[in-house]
């Protein structure tokens, strides 16, 4: 719905239904998952369109939420849910200077989790490698004569490894920061990009299971060639 000439709002829903074709270890046959969604969003566009925020708040809710164990073994969670807050803002700000940025908050939880065949009560628990904050940052700068220098990061909150959210298994949040430059020329371009820039360690990606996860990659540097044609 258009409120103004450079402003609008909307709201969307959805449903979906995934069959399981997962079998656990006692040999009973899963349920198919089921979902709904909601979301409301707002977008305004400032300084004619170079310049525009969207923010969208959501709910998600699905059931029969399949949870894969160590040993190749299965379990269904009655409901998971997640609640949350997302923001992007991307723009022109003047004399070559871009900027994207975004940010997102989520109340992700289990509203109904018997796990361990209805032994361990696991509803209100957040669900494993789940962060809470995440943000992004890209600046980038262009000149006239074919450069382009770009900078970033990017930060995740903690998470726990396990639905049980055991203290001792809860990974620290982190940042990484990345980098670009390109040349352009009317027919190619040349590139460098860098992930990781300043060689961070001991950060971890999400994982599998409760019992494995994987440390992030260290310094990444890639280079590319790109032909144009008209």
């Amino acid at each position: 719905y258009l409120l103004a000439e450079n402003q609008q709002v909307y709201f969307s829903s959805a449903s979906s239904f995934q069959p399981v074709t997962a079998v656990p270890a006692d040999g009973r046959e899963l349920v198919p998952e089921t979902g709904r969604s909601f979301e409301l969003g707002h977008r305004i566009q400032a300084f004619g369109g170079k310049f525009k925020v969207d923010t969208a708040a959501y709910q998600i809710k699905r059931q029969n939420v399949v949870i894969g164990l160590p040993l190749g073994d299965f379990e269904q969670a009655g409901q998971q849910s997640a609640r949350g807050i997302d923001m992007d803002i991307n723009g022109n700000i003047g004399k070559g200077w871009r900027v994207i940025a975004n940010y997102g908050y989520t109340l992700p939880r289990f509203d109904r989790f018997l796990a361990s065949q209805g032994r361990v009560d696991l509803s209100g628990f957040r669900p494993r490698f789940t962060q809470r904050h995440a943000a992004n940052l890209w600046l980038t700068k262009a000149w006239l004569n074919g450069i382009t220098v770009s900078a970033g990061q990017r930060y995740l909150s903690s998470m726990f490894v396990d639905n049980a959210n055991t203290q001792n298994t809860r990974l620290g949040g982190y940042t990484t920061f990345s980098g670009a430059i390109s040349y352009r020329r009317a027919n190619y371009q040349i590139g460098l990009n860098a992930d990781n820039l300043l060689g961070r360690d001991r950060y971890f990606l999400a994982g599998i299971n409760d019992n494995q996860i994987y440390p992030g990659p260290p310094l990444n540097v890639s280079a590319s060639l790109r032909f144009f044609f008209r």
